[in-house]
């Protein structure tokens, strides 16, 4: 076995043996002031260790003197076993509240056994034998009062001037000059040490008292609902509040179950959730129904702390709750507010499209998806949908400024549907006041084939008009419930809600943001894929302030992952001539990608340098590192080194292969050096030589 392996089973077998001392000596739970459980704790473990080890090594040299049954009639082997039997009682009795009585027969009995001992029988000396009256002494003032030790001195004291009155060849003399003033001078120090001690007990209880009022009086004028419950979810303690939100006075509550104002259907949820706490010592949170004195039910969100006692055992719970009522019925308004905004947006017989202010599309109506075939989930993962639905580049052009314009006017286009067929749309768009976009489109196919039609032409300009009338009027009514439900998600995100909601609003934005990541990248990719070097805006620029302004872009996530991040600018580093938008977007990937894969308390570093006409900017990271087969293929679009890490970070794949089009775009190059588990340095060569030719 290694040392870690013997370590481990040490620590296992010294675990138990202190549950077990604690389960010899613990005293009742009725016993509740600290002080006096301590006595009694101590009194238990002078019991189970001293007396059995006293009992055996003076029951030994008997058993081996007088083995077999004569051993019965031993009146030492008696006195033994009347000792056993009364130390058996003893600590039985010490672990409850009559420990005190114990303590005090123990003492007595022990100071009475020293007197019997040192009775002089032909040799004097023996009285030496009462300095171990200190003893008993030194036990008063750990297991009893002041009062009570200060008897039991007096006591020892009178009964060693008695000792020496009725036992003549013990002179009074020698009595007093050795056993007699030792013992006196050990219970002074024994008393002042009681004292002192009494003293700092009160001082700690005065402190605790002002503490408790304080407490008490922060309880008392909270909002909240705060009680104190057993480990069997009796009350033991309710706040005012109760009787200002719920209508019950705080004392009719104590001694009730928790859970006798819940509602029916919440009480075994809550049953559940206050064991499993209890159980796991964690904290936990439920939303549920409490009835008012007057018979109605609000709503209460619940959070309960496990209380500890002085050895860290669970001895019950805190619940704090707070009326959620209104949030509730907020909850619930908005609810059916969306579900009727959703029923018109489903059921409108025309297309309905939604776009951010990027373009990009987000969300679009079951018309839309009838009619073109795609579905929204398709529509917003496709890299390129407006290439799926005009394949012609010039109708693409025009589409686009069509977007970019959005000023309500109506517009034809061919479009190209799900199974190659083109057909004709009619389409028009408004700008919202977020700054986003909804357009309105129809299937006008069969109407242009029967445009000869004078009768059929004039219905389909009637319903032209109709659609015209209802953008009008959609553009507001639709503006204002959009404003009203992200209203709503602004404000029901600064309300007190459970980890479970929290978790999904967090949820949902963080698969939008990751969405409109995505959509950047594929735009970025293929924008870069088309783009010669001509294309690029190419001007001098400070690098080291590029990346500086990219660090402080990311500061906020360096801050949450801890990360130590290193960047001195390099005053001697000349100016380059770059775009500076694409080699911006190149070292904010780099740099997200050094934090995403880089675990908590991790270490940034970002160097520049230039040598031989080439500026060399170094992005150096103490994270996971990338595996030797994997390093070739890093930049090739999609890959994903580890999908599992790429995808709790929100990554696309395309972040290093755009990197790599931005930097060979301004003649340079991209190396990269990993050690598993070590960290990764990635390299950008960016030659001085556009600087010279921009010059020229």
């Amino acid at each position: 076995m290694n040392r870690l392996t013997i370590y481990r089973r040490w620590r296992r077998i010294r675990f138990r043996l202190a549950a077990l001392w604690r389960w010899l000596t613990e005293p009742v739970a009725s016993i509740r002031d600290p002080q006096q459980r301590r006595q009694a704790q101590l009194l238990a473990s002078l019991l189970v260790s001293v007396v059995p080890l006293g009992l055996i090594v003076t029951l030994i040299p008997i058993l081996i003197e007088q083995p077999g049954w004569t051993l019965l009639e031993d009146p030492e082997f008696r006195v033994v076993a009347s000792a056993t039997l009364y130390s058996a009682i003893a600590y039985r009795l010490s672990r409850t509240r009559h420990y005190k009585v114990v303590a005090v027969v123990l003492l007595l009995m022990g100071s009475g056994t020293i007197f019997v001992a040192a009775i002089p029988e032909t040799d004097p000396v023996k009285m030496n034998l009462l300095v171990y009256l200190v003893v008993p002494i030194l036990l008063a003032s750990a297991l009893l009062s002041l009062r009570a030790t200060f008897i039991l001195v007096i006591l020892n004291l009178v009964g060693m001037l008695l000792f020496a009155r009725f036992a003549p060849r013990v002179p009074l003399v020698d009595l007093a000059s050795n056993p007699l003033s030792f013992v006196l001078l050990a219970s002074m120090v024994a008393l002042l040490i009681a004292r002192y001690r009494e003293l700092l007990e009160g001082d700690r209880r005065a402190l605790l008292a002002q503490n408790e009022q304080r407490l008490r009086q922060i309880t008392d004028n909270m909002h909240d609902l705060i009680c104190q419950v057993d480990l069997d979810g009796i009350i033991q303690y309710a706040s005012p509040s109760f009787y200002r939100v719920l209508g019950y006075p705080p004392e009719r509550l104590v001694g009730q179950s928790i859970f006798s104002r819940v509602h029916p259907d919440d009480v075994e949820m809550g049953r559940r959730l206050f064991q499993h706490g209890l159980a796991a010592r964690t904290t936990g949170r439920l939303e549920h129904r409490a009835q008012h004195a007057d018979g109605h039910y609000l709503w209460l969100e619940a959070v309960g702390s496990v209380l500890l006692d002085g050895d860290g055992v669970p001895a019950g719970a805190i619940i704090a709750s707070r009326d959620i009522t209104e949030r509730k019925r907020a909850e619930e308004r908005l609810h059916t507010q969306t579900e009727r905004l959703q029923m018109i947006f489903d059921h409108i017989p025309v297309m309905v499209v939604f776009f951010d202010a990027a373009g990009r599309v987000q969300m679009v109506n079951q018309e839309y998806e009838r009619t073109l075939g795609w579905s929204q989930e398709e529509v917003q993962n496709h890299p390129d949908i407006l290439a799926e639905f005009y394949p012609d580049p010039v109708e693409r052009e025009r589409v686009q400024a069509f977007i970019a314009a959005a000023d309500s006017r109506w517009e034809e286009f061919k479009m190209r549907v799900r199974d190659g067929r083109m057909i004709d749309t009619l389409w028009a768009n408004v700008r919202l006041s977020d700054g986003s976009g909804m357009g309105i489109g129809q299937h006008i196919t069969e109407r242009k084939r029967m445009e000869q039609r004078q009768f059929e032409l004039a219905v389909e300009k009637e319903r032209a008009d109709i659609l015209r009338q209802f953008l009008g009027h959609a553009s507001h009514d639709l503006r204002t419930p959009l404003t009203i439900i992200k209203t709503s998600i602004y404000l029901l995100r600064r309300l007190t809600t459970p980890d479970k909601r929290e978790r999904h609003l967090d949820m949902l934005e963080e698969q939008a943001n990751h969405l409109q990541k995505l959509l950047d990248d594929f735009l970025s990719m293929s924008r870069l894929s088309r783009a010669e070097t001509s294309e690029f805006h190419f001007a001098p620029l400070d690098l080291n302030r590029v990346v500086a302004e990219v660090l402080a872009a990311h500061q906020t996530m360096a801050d949450q992952k801890h990360h130590q991040v290193d960047f001195a600018p390099n005053a001697g580093i000349p100016a380059l001539v770059a775009d500076e938008t694409h080699l911006k977007r190149a070292f904010t990937h780099l740099v997200f990608n050094a934090m995403s894969f880089t675990p908590a308390g991790g270490r940034i570093a970002v160097e520049i340098d230039h040598q031989d006409g080439w500026v060399i900017a170094e992005v150096r990271d103490t994270g996971i590192g990338i595996k030797p087969l994997d390093l070739p293929r890093i930049f090739d679009p999609f890959f994903r080194a580890d999908k599992a890490r790429s995808l709790d970070t929100g990554g696309t794949g395309l972040g290093l292969a755009i990197v790599q089009r931005i930097i060979v775009a301004h003649g340079g190059r991209i190396e990269v050096e990993s050690t598993p588990g070590e960290g990764s340095v990635f390299r950008v060569w960016l030659p001085l030589a556009r600087q010279l030719e921009a010059s020229q």
